[in-house]
């Protein structure tokens, strides 16, 4: 199908027909070979937004990147792969919690009671995903009992942010009409956005809490 589609849709120049190849090349690559270099691709591309994210928290402490490229680099992957973890787990969370509630047999009052547990797992996971990248983001030597501040206030921030971002798309925003089939693109790229100012805005509350503590001292 796609190799239909390509070949109606692609100009048949010289570069055309090398992209023709590369498509036929890789729909003939086993079902393996092509997941396996999705994650590659994937995780590389995520893992330069990290390395971005590294430089806004630097200029945010005001300090210069002097740790090597490859090292920022396996850094850079290993938050990617944490992060992932991360989420993954919280959609675990949100998806399987009433199968599990089911499962155990428990009584209404007794759900509910603990839905609210679900609740706090999330909000931990979250902080501990704000933690992570406060902690080894910036090419500072962190003081750790300072990282929770920025990520306790980046969490609850992020959390009103999204139910906020939520109720405007929900009620008064329609991107579908203003931007077609975009709208869902644009909508995630506005909550991305959102995100992103969220994780700077608690990178500068950790360093307003260092301040303070170094004024104290």
């Amino acid at each position: 199908m796609v190799r239909e589609f390509s070949a109606n849709y692609i100009d048949r120049s010289h570069r055309g027909n090398q992209i023709l190849e590369q498509i036929a090349r890789l729909q003939e690559m086993p079902t393996l070979g092509v997941l396996s270099l999705s994650i590659f691709l994937s995780t590389w591309t995520a893992s330069s937004l990290f390395v971005e994210v590294f430089d806004a928290l630097n200029r945010i402490y005001g300090v210069r990147e002097h740790r090597p490229w490859w090292r920022l680099r396996l850094l850079a992957i290993m938050l990617v792969i944490c992060q992932c973890v991360l989420i993954f787990g919280s959609l675990l969370t949100i998806v399987f919690w009433p199968q599990i509630m089911l499962w155990a047999g428990l009584s209404d009052a007794e759900t509910s009671t603990l839905s609210l547990l679900k609740w706090f797992l999330m909000f931990c996971l979250m902080m501990l995903s704000f933690g992570l990248t406060y902690q080894f983001g910036p090419a500072v030597k962190q003081n750790k009992k300072w990282v929770s501040p920025g990520a306790l206030f980046g969490t609850v921030v992020f959390l009103l942010a999204s139910y906020g971002f939520r109720v405007y798309v929900q009620y008064y925003a329609n991107y579908s009409n203003a931007y077609g089939p975009l709208g869902g693109v644009m909508m995630l790229l506005l909550w991305l956005y959102i995100s992103s100012l969220v994780l700077l805005m608690g990178a500068e509350m950790n360093k307003l809490a260092q301040i303070a503590t170094h004024k104290d001292d």
